[in-house]
């Protein structure tokens, strides 16, 4: 319907703000988890970047929950511990001991089967703890038909089988929603005093025992 209202020429900012929220808090076992979400139609296509920024206590030796759960897109997910380990040529994982400033310069991720892409980043931030941000850009397409390759591509089955590879330069769903290159996003600019502040009245969370 955002699509069909954008075609004709009249106001869809209601619907685009319907597919859009406001940064959230929620409480995890663990760690305080911050979200937000922002859509945008850009050259005929809706796009959406989602973030998520998750405070780890500074006692953790790495930035990562305990029990991730990071649903990236319907092929790609971080659900354990050990799916970072199976990442790490495309995830670094930073260290509490890192500089304050860690830019993750493995970069940004492509889905090999649908127009998302994503990138992790942490930031320190000494007593308070330790942030992990997890940043992700899907394209929607032009939403003229259910067929069209773009939304395919997002809602195929769970039969990995019948997945088909889709082709797109890497960062090239970043820098149209950005409207800059890819390299220049900071991935801590969103992240308003406000929200800043909220994130610190929270953090740290009481870490579960036993664990």
């Amino acid at each position: 319907m955002t699509m069909k209202l954008y075609r004709q020429g009249l106001d869809y900012s209601k619907l685009l703000n319907f597919l859009s929220y406001k940064p959230k808090t929620y409480f995890r076992y663990g760690y305080v988890e911050r979200r937000m979400a922002l859509a945008r139609i850009v050259a005929g296509s809706l796009l959406i970047r989602e973030q998520r920024i998750v405070m780890i206590p500074p006692t953790q030796p790495i930035p990562i929950p305990w029990d991730p759960h990071f649903v990236i897109c319907r092929h790609f997910s971080l659900l354990s511990t050990k799916s970072f380990d199976h990442c790490k040529d495309n995830i670094q994982i930073a260290h509490w001991d890192e500089p304050q400033d860690y830019r993750n310069w493995k970069g940004i991720i492509q889905c090999k089967y649908c127009l998302t892409e994503f990138q992790i980043d942490f930031k320190n931030f000494g007593e308070r703890g330790n942030a992990m941000f997890v940043t992700k850009w899907q394209d929607l397409g032009q939403g003229q038909s259910p067929l069209d390759h773009k939304w395919q591509s997002h809602v195929a089955g769970q039969n990995g089988r019948k997945w088909l590879p889709v082709e797109f330069d890497r960062g090239s769903i970043c820098a149209t929603f950005e409207q800059k290159e890819h390299f220049r996003f900071e991935f801590d600019g969103l992240l308003t005093l406000q929200d800043k502040k909220e994130l610190f009245r929270k953090s740290p969370y009481k870490w579960p025992e036993n664990v």
